[in-house]
Formats: C-alpha cells, structure tokens, sequence
C-alpha cells in the first residue's frame, strides 16, 4: 500500500483544521473546559489537536447517526499529566523520529485508555504504522479510532481506502466487509459535508485536505466495486478519486482504465492508462501492457456510440 504514504502527511489535516471549528456549541457554558470542547477532544496548551470530529462535536451513535441538535454533552476530567502526555505526543509528530512518535503514543493510550484524545493518538498512529508498512497494526489502530470515536473521518478514510486493498472478493467473509466499509466510507462522506472551515483557516488548505479525504473513500468504494464487476460504479468513483486527488493514486488510474476498457470505453480506458504509466509506482508495467491490450481490444470490438 505504499503508492498512497504521500496522502497520510495530510491524515490529520482536515482534523487540525476543524477541531476548533465548533466545539461546545451544544452545551452549557459550565460544561466547556477551557482547552478543547464537549466532544470528547480537546488541546494542549497553545495546540490545537488533530481530533477529526464534526464542529458541531456532538457524538455519533453505534448507527454512524448524529444525536439530535440541542442535547448537552459533558466533557471527561482530564489531568495535568494526560495533558502534559499528549503534547509531548502530539509535539513528536513528524518530528523524524518515529520510534519515539510511537513509543509516546502507545504509552498514551495504554496509561489513558479512556482519555478524550485517545482516537486523536490512534489514527495518528494508524498512519504512522501505514508508512512503516505494519499493516495489522495500522488496522488495529484504526478501528481502536473509530470504536472510541465514531466520527473520526481521519481513521475512516484510511480504513476504506485501505480495508478496500485488503478484501479477498472470494473469501467467506467477503460480503460482511465489503458492508462494513461501504459503511464507513458513506458516514466519512458525510461527516466530511459536515464539516464547516474555520474563519482562521487558508480556503485552498482546507478545501486540499478535505478533498484528499474524500478522495480515499471514493478509492475503496471504487475497488468494492470493481470486484463486485459493477463497472460502471467503479467508473463513478475512481473518476471523483482520482478528481478530487492533489497527487492521484496510480492504482486508482489503473482500475479506472480497467473498468472502462470492461465498458468498451477504450479511449477513456487508454487515458486512464497513461496517467497511470506516468506516475512513479509498481504497476507500471502493468499500466503499459493494459495500454496495448486495449488497443487490441478497440480494433476487435468498436466502442459505443455516445
């Protein structure tokens, strides 16, 4: 999975940018603590954490459905020393040094597995164990995000995308995944229309991260899709992929030329394909070959007329 670390440098973005956006707006002034808010996350001092919920923060039920409007929500008492442990955390980030970001992570979410910020520390290490290449335990994380914190997009997104990559279409449990993401990824599409742009915040930035997002949910609905040879669905959805992309998924190019070289859309197919030879990957190769497969295929069997 490794054609996509570029997209995880902006896996908590969206969240950073949004985490401030709304807080408390449901609740009595007595309920609001002084950093963060009522959804269960909140901010060092001088730091505004990456949380990933709605500005709204209100919870989101088992059901992925929102609570009705109005109802108050009570923040956790935090500590000094949670606090003083998740900015140490939340200042590793990207430091480079990743065993130390790790490292003060999991000693995070062990020594506070009830804290407001613990589906924060999750999907921050959810991507973190992504581009080291530890699959099972960037899953683990992930899934930790969202049972803590049902509307963390950042842990969604990267579990559809991801959770996408990993379904065997003929294996027994196939179709109960294939639900399960599809889940999760129509929620993080939701949540992320939600979503409202601080006034502090550059529109261009805002607008990437939660595109980038987006992005990834449309990939692994595409590829569900794709195995399930509904082609034309596929189309839709890895058309918004790769649209929506700052740096397009080579993958994602390579299933769009599939899926419509399957349509006998050949010259959308060959398009497709080409994007997908230009971009520095492992399916090179294999963007070339589907090149002059295609080729053959338009000469045997014209395309339909539009």
């Amino acid at each position: 999975m490794s054609c996509r670390m570029i997209k995880l440098s902006g896996l908590t973005v969206l969240a950073l940018f949004v985490a401030t956006a709304g807080w408390g707006q449901t609740s009595t002034p007595s309920q609001q603590p002084s950093q963060g808010g009522s959804s269960g996350q909140g901010a060092p001092p001088s730091q505004t954490p990456p949380s990933g919920q709605l500005p709204s923060a209100q919870p989101v039920g088992p059901s992925g459905q929102l609570p009705g409007a109005g109802q108050p929500v009570v923040a956790p008492q935090v500590n000094a020393q949670e606090e003083t442990d998740y900015k140490a955390f939340y200042d590793s980030r990207g430091g480079g040094d990743v065993q130390k970001e790790i490292q003060l992570g999991e000693d995070f979410v062990k020594n506070y597995p009830t804290s407001r910020y613990v589906s924060v520390v999750y999907a921050v290490l959810a991507g973190v164990y992504m581009n080291q290449g530890e699959e099972d335990k960037m899953f683990s994380c992930a899934q930790k995000s969202i049972d803590a914190r049902p509307d963390n997009v950042d842990a969604l997104s990267l579990m559809v995308w991801a959770g996408a990559r990993r379904i065997n279409p003929q294996a027994p449990d196939a179709a109960e995944k294939f639900a399960k993401y599809e889940n999760y990824a129509h929620q993080a599409i939701a949540l992320i229309a939600a979503m409202a742009k601080p006034a502090n915040v550059d529109d261009a930035a805002f607008n990437a991260a939660r595109n980038d997002k987006l992005s990834m949910c449309h990939s692994g609905l595409g590829l569900m899709d794709f195995m399930r040879q509904r082609y034309a669905d596929a189309i839709t959805e890895m058309t918004q992929a790769v649209q929506l992309a700052d740096h397009p998924d080579q993958v994602d190019f390579f299933i769009l030329g599939r899926a419509d070289e399957y349509t006998n859309h050949f010259d959308d197919a060959l398009a497709a394909f080409g994007k997908c030879t230009a971009i520095a990957g492992g399916i090179q190769d294999r963007c070339t070959s589907a090149i002059d497969d295609t080729k053959k295929r338009a000469l045997e069997q014209p395309a339909p007329s539009h």
